[in-house]
C-alpha cells in the first residue's frame, strides 16, 4: 500500500499562480524588511505581509509582521523623495549585495 500525498487546499492553485506570475521591467530593486531579513524570513512570506497603501500625504510601503514602516513618501515634500529615490538607487540589495542601478 502506497502512501498518498495530502496537499492543503488551494496549493495547486497558489503554484499556478506563481508560474504565471508577471514581472516588471522597470522595478530595479524591491523593498524589504530588514528585520525579516536579519530573521531569514523566506522572501514571498515577507510578500504576505508587506503592504503598500495610500496615506493622508502620499504613500506607505509597510511589514505587518514586524509593524514597521519600510518606506513613506509625502507628495507634497518633493526634495526630500528625491533625495531619498536618489540614495536608493545605488544602495546594494541586501539580499544578493550587489548595486542593482
Amino acid at each position: 500500500m502506497s502512501k498518498k500525498t495530502v496537499e492543503p487546499d488551494g496549493l495547486k492553485e497558489y503554484e499556478k499562480l506563481l508560474e504565471n506570475r508577471k514581472y516588471s521591467d522597470s522595478i530595479k530593486n524591491y523593498l524589504i524588511c530588514m528585520k525579516c531579513m536579519d530573521e531569514k524570513v523566506e522572501y514571498l512570506l515577507q510578500g504576505m505581509f508587506r503592504r503598500v497603501g495610500t496615506t493622508d500625504v502620499g504613500l506607505d510601503v509597510y511589514c505587518e509582521l514586524h509593524g514597521l514602516t519600510l518606506l513613506s513618501i509625502d507628495f507634497k515634500d518633493v526634495e526630500s523623495n528625491l533625495k531619498l529615490l536618489e540614495e536608493g538607487k545605488y544602495a546594494p540589495c541586501p539580499s544578493c549585495g550587489t548595486s542593482h542601478n
